[in-house]
């Protein structure tokens, strides 16, 4: 029963290594685990030893009443208390590599925990360039506006205004030089009287 239980455990565990590393590995309940294992471990030598003391102990203690036949039966019994000694220790062996792959599992995720948390401490690069293509925008239409309250410089000031419409379309400051831009025709159609 405790050999189907193991077989068991073993399939469950090739599975979950088949499956992939789930994201998150809850330590506690490996540690609770293993704690547990540790446990067992220690219970089942120590039953081991006090069964096989104990049956040492009845087959070598020795009475004069006993016959032969006893003698042979009580070391079939041996023979089958050491295989089954042989196959908890075999068991308790394969656990203990389960064990130790877990932890190997838990602490490759803890490392990958920390190295999350520092990519996240980096700030983004992207912000950074946007942030300086924003400022290029603004100073341009900046120098637009300055060319524009100049006289004769009007011409200079609309193209300088379509260059940051050109070259930052997806800007803010793109949008107020379309703006700046529409003004400026409106302007020039109500000087010339085109307007209604």
């Amino acid at each position: 029963m405790k050999q189907d239980k193991l077989i068991e455990l073993i399939k469950d565990l090739d599975e979950v290594m088949a499956k992939g590393a789930p994201r998150r590995v809850d330590v506690s309940a490996i540690r609770q685990r293993a704690t547990q294992k540790r446990r067992v471990r220690r219970i089942s030598s120590v039953a081991a030893l006090v069964m096989g003391a104990a049956v040492l102990t009845m087959g070598l203690w020795p009475r004069s009443d006993r016959s032969l036949e006893p003698q042979q039966a009580l070391s079939g019994d041996l023979k089958r208390l050491h295989l089954q000694s042989d196959l908890l220790l075999a068991q308790v062996k394969a656990l203990d590599e389960i064990r130790h792959k877990i932890n190997a599992r838990a602490q490759h995720h803890q490392r990958l925990e920390h190295l999350r948390r520092q990519m996240e401490a980096i700030p983004d690069p992207r912000n950074a360039v946007r942030k300086e293509v924003s400022q290029a925008a603004q100073t341009l239409v900046a120098s637009a506006d300055r060319l524009l309250q100049e006289p004769g410089q009007k011409r200079r000031a609309r193209k300088t205004y379509e260059r940051v419409v050109q070259l930052f379309p997806e800007n803010n400051w793109a949008h107020i030089a379309q703006k700046r831009l529409l003004a400026m025709k409106i302007r020039t159609k109500a000087m010339k009287g085109d307007l209604p």
